[in-house]
Formats: C-alpha cells, sequence, structure tokens
C-alpha cells in the first residue's frame, strides 16, 4: 500500500490509501467527523486498504487538526468539498463518513450516483443539537476551538435539516449503519431509528464509544464493500 498526501486545485488536502491492483474493487471517501481530520480515519483507511480497497480521505475546510485550512461556513459547504473530491474519483464510489462526515456522504449519495453509503455513528435523528444533552453541549463547548467558521451548533442544526429531508431518494441503494455500544453522543438506540428512514439497511454495532466507532468497525464495514460484489 502506499499513502500520499495531494491537494485538489483550488480545493480540500485529501490522503489517497493505493492498494496493489485488483479488479472489480470501488474507491471508498471517506469524510471525518466534525472537528477531526482525515488521520482520525486512518486506521480504517489502511485495514480496508491493505484488503485491496482505494481509499481517499479528505480533510474538511476549518478544521486546524487537518491539513485544507480555510473556515467551514456552513453544513451545505462541507457537502460542496465531498462532492468536489468525489467527482474527482472513478466509478464505482462508494461514500463513508464518521458522525458528521456521515452526514456529508448521505448528502453526496442523494445527489451524486455512487455505488453504496456507509455511516458510522450517525443517527438519523436530532441527536447532535442544542440542548439534545448537557453532556452533549458540554463537549460541543470544549471542542469549538477545533472549528474555524460556523458555530458547531449552526453546523449540526444545518444537518438535521438533512436527516429530515430527501434521504427517501437512498432507497434501493447499499447502505450500512455502524454504531458503537458506548457511545454517549450518538446512542445505538438512534442509530437503530434509521430502520424507520431505510427499511433495507445493514445495521451493525461494536464495543467503543463515539470516536472508537470508525476504528472498531472496520470489519463490518470491509465485510460488507465485499457483499457489494467485490471478488474474494
Amino acid at each position: 500500500m502506499r499513502l500520499t498526501r495531494e491537494r485538489l486545485p483550488a480545493g480540500p488536502s485529501i490522503l489517497r490509501y493505493q492498494p496493489e491492483p485488483r479488479s472489480g474493487r470501488p474507491t471508498v471517501l471517506l469524510i471525518h467527523g466534525l472537528t477531526a481530520s482525515a488521520a482520525g480515519l486512518d486506521h480504517l483507511a489502511a485495514y480496508l486498504a491493505t484488503r485491496g480497497f482505494p481509499v481517499t480521505s479528505l480533510d474538511l475546510p476549518g478544521h486546524p487538526l487537518g491539513a485544507t485550512g480555510g473556515t467551514l461556513d456552513s453544513f451545505q459547504h462541507a457537502v460542496e468539498t465531498t462532492l468536489q473530491v468525489l467527482d474527482t474519483l472513478p466509478p464505482p464510489v462508494v461514500v463513508g463518513g464518521h458522525s458528521f462526515g456521515g452526514g456529508c456522504a448521505a448528502a453526496a449519495a442523494t445527489q451524486r450516483k455512487v455505488a453504496g453509503l456507509f455511516l458510522v455513528a450517525v443517527a438519523p435523528v436530532a441527536a447532535l443539537v442544542p440542548g439534545a444533552s448537557p453532556l452533549v453541549a458540554r463537549m460541543q463547548s470544549q471542542r469549538a476551538g477545533y472549528v474555524d467558521g460556523a458555530p458547531l451548533d449552526t453546523l449540526l442544526g444545518e444537518m438535521r435539516e438533512l436527516m429530515l429531508g430527501p434521504l427517501h431518494t437512498l432507497a434501493g441503494l447499499p447502505v450500512l449503519a455502524v454504531g458503537a455500544r458506548q457511545d454517549i453522543v450518538i446512542q445505538p438506540a438512534d442509530v437503530e431509528k434509521w430502520k424507520d428512514r431505510l427499511p433495507h439497511i445493514a445495521l451493525e454495532f461494536v464495543e467503543g464509544s463515539h470516536q472508537d466507532a470508525p476504528t472498531n468497525g472496520r470489519v463490518h464495514i470491509w465485510r460488507w464493500l465485499e457483499r457489494l460484489g467485490a471478488p474474494p
């Protein structure tokens, strides 16, 4: 596997994980969570790449832990950045994301033809909006300095509007949701509510916290990708 960092013209910084070439493998586009960076998904990205899946992992704007810089002005700005990277990748492409990045992935899947969608620690409910819980509010306050641009509450509220919107267009698309049993941000019961929005969705649960979910869910994601039709 070869790892390189690139910067798209007038666009974000991305990490490319290039495995030994194998036919029939879709490219995987990963989007990190709010206040994080592409490096936070490295364990998942490397795991998939060593099993033959090319992976592109982007750094959203306005995240000092990443390399893109600038500001993140809205949830739509994050979605547009995701689409900018997606449009450079050869099909078929599977999009996936963690938490806020999962919202970006879902939005992208409603606007482009993709081969599949996976959502890690994402719920189709108002789990990350003001007043959701004192603990979540305290966590948001502690991480406020990790994003330059719009306030976290604004970004999460805008993402919620998507979750109440055009997700019905994903009917028929292969979709996987992964939750973490000890997640106090997006609780397992919230993840299970995907069944109400997308009855065909595949659900998997792993041990660990919100931040653990991408790494601990990597085997489930790999097996799901294999079932999309990739050769053994």
